[in-house]
């Protein structure tokens, strides 16, 4: 959560023009996907409700992450970016919970 705080940090000017229709996008899927991923591994257990606050938390951070990064020069929020962060932590907390299963 501290890295992706601190690439948020960045100025908005520091970052690559790239040519990718909605790259970006796809950055924040597997940013947050990772993420999801890590929150299963440092809280696995087998409940819904666990679960489900787990990817309610990733959510939610990625909300402040977006909220914060308006404040950075040459940043802004999308919600088009939350969207993404949000998918993305769902998957990640899946992928996590299917291995975790497969595992135990």
């Amino acid at each position: 959560m501290v890295l992706i705080l601190i690439g948020s940090s960045i100025p908005g000017n520091a970052y690559p023009k790239v040519d990718l229709l909605n790259a970006d996008k796809i950055v924040h899927l597997f940013e947050y996907g990772f993420l999801g991923f890590l929150l299963f591994k440092a809280f696995p257990q087998d409940k819904t409700i666990y679960v489900l606050g787990l990817i309610i938390c990733g959510i939610l951070f990625g909300n402040f992450d977006e909220w914060y990064q308006q404040f950075t020069p040459g940043r802004f929020s999308s919600y088009w970016d939350i969207l993404a962060d949000s998918i993305g932590v769902i998957i990640g907390v899946t992928i996590s919970k299917i291995s975790w299963k497969k595992i135990k």
